[in-house]
């Protein structure tokens, strides 16, 4: 009887954490290039930064909603051992025709519950 109940408690237990899942946001923090950085077209810029989250980030998206700038797809995480705080890196390769003016790229992190966190990084092109 006794091994019953404790064994109710711990799938009492389990179903609990499950069901409250992880409500925290991952943190994004982009260490470079420095805010409002100058490049030209054709540049590659070298992005880094941190993710972070209480559990684990799943995916780590870089996108730019800016006019003029179709940026979309994601850092390859794969094989991140802890996916819970680590450094990342990703170059992006400016069009040679991209035109002159202010844009802006994020970095969007993503754990296994869909909490996000993002960061972004303001850049001109002359």
């Amino acid at each position: 009887m006794r091994k019953e109940i404790i064994g109710a408690l711990l799938l009492a237990t389990m179903l609990f954490m499950y069901a409250c899942g992880d409500s925290s946001s991952p943190e994004v923090t982009i260490t470079a290039p420095a805010a409002n950085s100058t490049f030209m077209a054709g540049d590659t810029i070298v992005i880094n930064g941190i993710a972070m989250d209480d559990i684990e980030v799943s995916t780590l998206a870089v996108q730019s909603a800016t006019t003029g700038l179709a940026l979309s797809g994601f850092i390859d995480i794969a094989n991140v051992p802890d996916k819970s705080n680590f450094n990342f890196a990703a170059n992006i390769n400016l069009d040679l025709l991209l035109q002159a003016g202010d844009y802006q790229i994020d970095v969007i992190a993503t754990d296994d519950d869909g909490n996000t966190g993002s960061d972004f990084i303001e850049f001109s092109v002359q």
